[in-house]
């Protein structure tokens, strides 16, 4: 299913550009790379947690910031295809989630001033 139109892309490309990925990166942004971060968050949420994988959990649940590029920098129609693909695995994120003590990933936030659920909510159990 393709999700995303030239307008999404170069957009998206820019908000990495602000967010200072690496241009080859940048670069190969695309609906493929957008598939593969979809299926990183399904497999991420789909994974049993547990302590002591605390510094793989901190890295892989970074990919839910680009899919959050993504969601604010595609145009109103492709952000709702989005969402619609992978509320799914934000829902099951949630039905798992424990408040964290601490933001942990801040450092990560790439465009708006509030927190998300997956800064202020652990699956790590």
């Amino acid at each position: 299913m393709k999700l995303l139109n030239e307008t999404d892309i170069k957009n998206i490309r820019e908000a990495l550009r602000k967010w200072k990925k690496p241009e080859e990166v940048v670069k190969k942004y695309d609906d493929r790379y957008l598939a593969k971060q979809i299926e990183a968050w399904k497999k991420f949420v789909s994974m049993e947690w547990h302590t002591g994988m605390e510094s793989k959990y901190a890295v892989d649940v970074t990919v839910r910031y680009w899919l959050q590029v993504v969601i604010e920098s595609a145009t109103t129609a492709s952000m709702d295809k989005i969402k619609k693909t992978i509320d799914p695995y934000d829902e099951m994120f949630k039905s798992k989630m424990i408040p964290q003590q601490t933001t942990v990933y801040a450092a990560q936030t790439p465009l708006r001033g509030s927190e998300y659920f997956w800064e202020t909510h652990t699956i790590l159990h």
